[in-house]
């Protein structure tokens, strides 16, 4: 009998606190709206049928915004254009550039392979270092473009 109840005073205290703890770490930040996920799958569980028509219900709910929970991956959905157009101006480094993960550098030698070239800010705009290497790559027929 004792081990039950202090089976359940543990878990009545991990409940608490895990709720007192996503209510600080969601204040913290301001972040988009988002719909209530689940625990270890997110939001997935909005994503039912087609996923354009989802966005799009999710989107009238929740507004042009939205950030979701795909398992463990935060995914910030724009579905509107004058969003889309703002956010891209405002914060176009950010965007236009791959996450640097242990797995990324270690294949790419560093980020030194043509797929993870550096992204530049020229005049306000993303330029690619990339660019270049395509274009030479094209120029000898490497590749199907």
């Amino acid at each position: 009998m004792a081990i039950l109840f202090c089976f359940f005073l543990v878990s009545l205290v991990t409940l608490v606190s895990s709720i007192f703890f996503k209510q600080i770490k969601n204040t913290k930040f301001n972040l988009p709206p988002s719909p209530p996920s689940l625990p270890i799958i997110g939001n997935l569980h909005h994503l039912t049928g087609l996923p354009h028509r989802c966005y799009h219900k999710l989107s009238i709910k929740y507004g042009p915004v939205i950030l979701l929970h795909l398992g463990f991956v935060p995914v910030v959905v724009i579905s509107s254009s004058e969003a889309a157009e703002a956010v891209l101006k405002t914060h176009d480094l950010e965007c236009c550039s791959r996450p640097k993960t242990v797995g990324t550098g270690k294949l790419s030698y560093g980020f030194k392979d043509i797929s993870f070239g550096h992204t530049v800010s020229i005049g306000g705009k993303c330029e690619n270092s990339r660019l270049p290497n395509f274009l030479a790559l094209k120029r000898f027929n490497l590749i199907g473009i």
